[in-house]
């Protein structure tokens, strides 16, 4: 396995998604073109060079540096999602998806069981042209989300093929948890890079 870290500011294109909070407010979850790179990484697993990328919802960074990952954390591991079309800027090339869902497991076996984020930001899992993430929906101030990843081997890795992509207009894929008192605390997209 060979990690790479670096702190370079990229932004990348794809879909927004909408959601209700239980507030009444509304919260954009995080349109890829808007998202401010904190910190990325490059594992390279079974001959793939996999990116893994912390990204914050906005160029508001200070979200990140203030935040305390034991106050307010809520753990969201295995759950299931069910998954809809949706519309991003640029459609992935299938067989990169093919083949990061076919990394996944390799992939996984290097990495911590949990990764935990900060409201409105993003872990990004991508191999060339795709993408996987996962966006915690809640507003600033809200909870922090602890993740698996495992879920995201098998969320990932139950992203229908072509599925979406390229079919009607759409390019991009999104779940959403099931339960429902989860469900506008984070989402899941499958979308091109």
């Amino acid at each position: 396995m060979k990690a790479v870290l670096s702190f370079v500011a990229l932004l990348s294109p794809a879909l927004a998604v909408s959601s209700s909070l239980p507030s009444g407010g509304a919260v954009t979850s995080c349109a890829a073109a808007d998202r401010v790179l904190i910190e990325t990484r490059n594992v390279t697993v079974a001959g793939h060079e996999i990116q893994v990328s912390t990204k914050a919802c906005s160029g508001n960074i200070n979200i990140i540096s203030s935040r305390s990952f034991k106050k307010r954390q809520t753990d969201v591991c295995g759950q299931t999602a069910d998954f809809e079309c949706a519309v991003g800027s640029v459609t992935p090339v299938i067989a990169d998806c093919a083949s990061l869902q076919a990394a996944l497991p390799d992939f996984i076996a290097t990495q911590p069981p949990f990764f935990v984020l900060a409201p409105q930001t993003v872990e990004e899992v991508s191999l060339r042209t795709c993408l996987f993430a996962w966006i915690n929906n809640n507003a600033v101030g809200g909870a922090s989300l602890e993740g698996c990843w495992s879920d995201v081997e098998r969320i990932g890795g139950a992203v229908p093929l072509p599925g979406c992509f390229g079919v009607q207009g759409f390019n991009a894929q999104i779940a959403f948890p099931s339960l429902a008192m989860f469900e506008e605390a984070w989402v899941f997209e499958a979308t091109g890079v």
